[in-house]
């Protein structure tokens, strides 16, 4: 009976290390593509970084905002600032439509764009 308990609690153990052995290569390679995406996306400079990113259809019709201020004026589709004038007036609440978003799927990365001509790239996992 004891060598049986013995046997349980060795193969316990040994299930628990190989578990804890996986999640560690796991975290291991995700530090590995997160380093290397990093690594890629210093090494290849080019005057407009997002003009490869092919545009995503699927997305929905959501309207993501950051809010510099609330007193500041919206930005509206319409609206084509020259980077003057945004300059110019500090007070600019960006508005990212849906259609002016696309995504690149080999390096994980959204580009989403103001009408005023700010664009922000945000990775998604």
């Amino acid at each position: 009976a004891y060598a049986e308990e013995e046997e349980r609690r060795a193969a316990q153990e040994k299930l628990r290390n190989e578990v804890l052995a996986i999640s560690r290569w796991t975290q291991l390679l995700s530090s590995i593509i997160t380093r290397q995406r990093l690594k890629n996306s210093y090494e290849t400079p080019s005057a407009n970084p997002i003009s490869h990113i092919p545009s995503d259809q699927g997305v929905g019709l959501e309207k993501e905002k950051i809010k510099l201020d609330s007193h500041s004026p919206v930005c509206n589709q319409g609206d084509k600032f020259t980077a003057l004038s945004v300059a110019a007036n500090n007070h600019h609440e960006h508005v990212f439509p849906a259609e002016n978003q696309s995504f690149d799927e080999a390096s994980s990365l959204r580009t989403k764009r103001c009408p005023c001509g700010f664009s922000i790239q945000v990775e998604e996992m």
